[in-house]
């Protein structure tokens, strides 16, 4: 359960990013039995444009044999939105921290859905596209909480097995992000379009404070075992 009282879960679904490691059908069985199980009445995917296939195939899937509500976000959403809400249920383009959690307060409260920031809605056949918000700046980043390692609720699809347990906590090593936003355009990168999709939403390149990051990981270190 999180501060909220909802009960969540986080499944990551192959480890991977090589052609080589496409899910077989019986992963991806596991993956739809895990959620029949788990009873989730929203399931959210972090899409990447390599991957659009995979997404369409298990949201069809997700939606057809769980019957739980599909939201996509990531960055193929955010450049890409209509093509990804004829896929989706909900559509996040950009940050969705705050976004998320309105939409799944606002389903649990039974109140409309409609009109939160930064969500496009397909509902009936028709489509709710809302305004963007601004875009999370040095303070707001800073009160953010930081990724749940470990603890409850988490699972792996891999190699064939549904494993219970974050795989993260095993990792030998650990990527702080201490900033959001990148100041360059490099061609072969999302990064530039990206930039130019939200550039009016306020400061592009945002850093966390030093004073933050230094108790994380102070503490990650601390409870990480050796």
């Amino acid at each position: 359960m999180n501060s909220k009282g909802w009960r969540t879960n986080v499944i990551i679904f192959k480890l991977h990013y090589s052609r080589a490691d496409v899910p077989t059908r019986k992963e991806e069985e596991l993956l739809i039995g895990l959620l029949k199980d788990l009873r989730s009445d929203v399931v959210g995917l972090s899409v990447k444009t390599p991957f659009l296939r995979i997404a369409r195939r298990l949201s069809e899937k997700i939606r057809d044999e769980v019957g739980s509500l599909v939201a996509w976000g990531g960055s193929h959403p955010t450049i890409l939105p209509e093509e990804s809400i004829r896929i989706a249920d909900v559509v996040c383009i950009g940050e969705g921290e705050h976004p998320l959690a309105e939409l799944i307060e606002k389903i649990a409260t039974g109140k409309v859905v409609d009109d939160i920031p930064n969500l496009w809605i397909r509902r009936h056949g028709e489509i709710r596209r809302n305004d963007q918000r601004p875009l999370l700046q040095g303070d707001e980043l800073d009160r953010l909480p930081f990724p749940d390692i470990g603890g409850e609720g988490k699972f792996s699809v891999h190699r064939g097995k549904l494993l219970p347990g974050d795989p993260l906590e095993k990792a030998m090593e650990y990527y702080p992000m201490a900033s959001r936003g990148c100041p360059f355009r490099c061609s072969y990168c999302i990064n530039g379009i990206l930039k130019e999709r939200l550039h009016a939403k306020g400061a592009f390149v945002r850093l966390r404070s030093p004073k933050r990051w230094s108790t994380r990981l102070s503490g990650f270190w601390r409870d990480s075992p050796r």
